[in-house]
């Protein structure tokens, strides 16, 4: 046996995560040629190069084992430790050794990974704390079960420590994607049912998730459809009789009528000034709770949609936030008096923008706040918290106006932290709906890294991303940039940028680079903001000058792809597909800007089928539901 090149991989503690970061390591070392064993660990033992696994909290600086990273890893040709404030440190600690070995982990999937061919002598010592406690992302868009459990997989190796799967049962995004809505070049496939989304939720994906020790954060929507008696599971209409009588009075009352909002469910408050409606929708939530033990966070929204408040005489007598926050001092009385220590995240979102009044959390070790700016503009980042904020607008129900300057969203969040002081983090779409708008991803990825760099100077405690499962085309820098700045803000953007394209595309990085740097510009960044009709002559010859370029730059793009295989093969077709969409894009883009209507529709048709034709060739990389979910609006004006 050679011992340069064998070591034996033990952990010390009793621990489904400790044992699978040595099997991970076991597995990843070997694809280098290094001999690796996995043994339980005794006591040193000078004839073994052994590299421990440990949990060592005491060793780090941090408020909370349980929810702040920090690892130390100390390792010399394979011999060694990498010590973690808890479990799931540790593991994070072993994937930034195999990176610093070399290892890439690009994007989900063994074909989003680089290894390197062999491991040479060497030493790393490595000491580090994320910049940020919470770094997750959050289910979205029309998925596989296999993308879900990819993105799970991926995420420790990215260094982020939290999946949020939204709803009390996420059949939606399941439903979307094996339904093949919005594709009719696809076959449709029998979808899921919700008990069985919800058995894949708690038999395989809950283990995937607590095998790697991440943070569960579950629920949100459809705590006020649980309440009267309906699933909450998406955003379907329904007719108005779903609704059983003895619930009616429940709803919220709107220009009179107690109705489901619009027919949609998940749209609809409830009356909350109802002491009976506080009951039930806290008791659906301890419920869930005590079906569910292993959530680490559940997040507790009231109705989706906006300018839905119950307008009842009692109701108007406080704020929709004043009526959220005595619910939720409920919620926290229920969960005590049954011993559940669940922490519970409430939110601003919507309605909810404007703080309440009256009302205070009275146990604010409980919560933690969550900041959604869903009708924020992403052109440019938020305020680094230095400046001055403006006044609120005065709360005018049901008739308000939502702010989109990222200095009106930075008033509203700064209301709600003169009243709590507590555990938080920003809930942003960066990449729910601006990824179809940026056809580079470089100036939406610069805004994100801003974004995250200011948010310590916000305030927030850290990031959980709303996001398209599949947002990894054309490049996937964007989910680089998330990852990399919430683990250590001060990184310069350049610098990632330059570390991330040399590890994609190699030789041909710089090249690459420039091409979506130019694409970005001209495609993006130099456009009006809003994508519906307008006549604008500049921005069409921008239009035209990236489609130029698009193509190009195809050709040889399609040379590397051919002379490549494995992940460098993915990596430039996406580039090819994005590519290829970007151009018919911006094809009916330029008519719309011409002002030439009916010739941009007839364009975004082409897209449209394009989009469906190629989908399985890069379904991993570009969501196409949600693409044309957000984009036949805007044609059909």
């Amino acid at each position: 046996m050679n011992r340069e090149n064998t070591t034996i991989i033990q952990f010390q503690e009793e621990s489904t995560v400790l044992a699978f970061a040595a099997q991970e390591l076991k597995k990843y070392l070997e694809k280098a040629g290094v001999q690796a064993h996995v043994l339980p660990y005794r006591k040193e033992n000078p004839y073994l190069k052994q590299l421990v696994l440990e949990v060592s909290p005491e060793t780090f600086a941090v408020s909370d084992p349980k929810w702040d990273d920090a690892y130390e890893i100390c390792i010399e040709d394979f011999r060694g430790r990498i010590r973690g404030s808890n479990d799931r440190s540790v593991l994070l600690g072993a994937y930034r050794y195999l990176r610093e070995m070399g290892y890439y982990f690009l994007r989900p999937g063994i074909l989003g990974e680089k290894c390197p061919g062999q491991i040479g002598s060497h030493t790393v010592e490595v000491r580090e704390a994320p910049s940020y406690r919470h770094r997750g992302i959050c289910i979205e868009g029309a998925v596989s079960y296999e993308n879900v459990l990819d993105l799970v997989d991926w995420l420790p190796k990215a260094g982020m420590n939290s999946y949020f799967t939204q709803f009390l049962i996420p059949h939606e995004f399941f439903k979307c994607w094996y339904e093949h809505r919005n594709n009719p070049y696809a076959v449709p496939e029998k979808a899921p049912a919700e008990a069985d989304v919800a058995a894949f939720v708690r038999d395989i994906l809950m283990p995937q998730i607590k095998q790697r020790g991440l943070i569960w954060q579950a629920a949100g929507h459809g705590m006020t459809t649980e309440a009267i008696g309906i699933s909450g599971t998406g955003w379907d209409t329904c007719p108005q009789e779903i609704v059983p009588e003895e619930c009616r009075g429940y709803l919220a009352e709107i220009n009179g009528k107690r109705e489901l909002f619009k027919g949609a469910p998940l749209n609809t408050n409830l009356c909350y000034s109802n002491p009976e409606v506080r009951e039930r929708i806290t008791d659906g939530a301890v419920r869930y709770l005590e079906r569910n033990p292993e959530i680490d966070v559940m997040h507790f929204w009231l109705a989706d949609g906006s300018n839905n408040s119950c307008e009842c005489e009692n109701c108007r007598q406080l704020r929709p936030a004043d009526w959220y926050v005595k619910i939720l001092n409920r919620l926290d009385e229920k969960l005590t008096a049954k011993g559940i220590s669940t922490k519970i995240v409430f939110l601003s979102y919507v309605d909810l923008l404007w703080p309440p009044q009256q009302e205070r959390l009275r146990n604010p070790d409980r919560f933690i706040f969550m900041f959604a700016p869903i009708s924020r503009s992403y052109m440019k980042p938020f305020p680094d918290g230095s400046s001055a904020c403006g006044e609120l607008p005065p709360f005018s129900r049901n008739h308000l106006t939502f702010p989109e300057a990222v200095e009106e969203n930075f008033a509203f969040l700064k209301g709600w932290q003169k009243l709590f002081h507590g555990d938080s983090f920003m809930y942003e779409y960066h990449y729910m709906w601006n990824l179809f708008r940026d056809w580079g991803d470089y100036y939406a990825a610069k805004v994100l890294w801003q974004d995250i760099r200011n948010l310590e100077n916000l305030g927030m405690s850290g990031y959980i991303s709303c996001q398209e499962t599949r947002a990894f085309a054309p490049t996937g820098l964007g989910m680089w940039i998330l990852a990399e700045t919430l683990w250590k803000k001060e990184q310069d953007f350049d610098a990632l940028v330059d570390n991330y394209f040399r590890a994609m595309y190699g030789v041909h990085a710089g090249e690459v680079l420039e091409y979506i740097r130019e694409l970005s510009r001209l495609a993006y960044e130099e456009q009006p903001e809003q994508d519906g009709p307008g006549v604008d002559k500049e921005a069409a010859a921008r239009q035209e000058a990236a489609i130029a370029r698009i193509r190009a730059m195809r050709g040889r793009l399609t040379g590397w792809m051919e002379q490549s295989a494995g992940c460098d093969s993915i990596s430039y077709r996406y580039l090819i597909r994005h590519g290829q969409a970007a151009e018919y894009y911006l094809e009916a883009m330029r008519e719309r800007r011409l002002g030439n209507e009916d010739e941009a529709k007839q364009k975004y048709e082409i897209l449209k089928q394009y989009l469906g034709m190629s989908e399985a060739e890069w379904q991993e990389g570009f969501d196409v539901y949600w693409f044309i979910r957000w984009y036949d609006p805007k044609f059909r004006q």
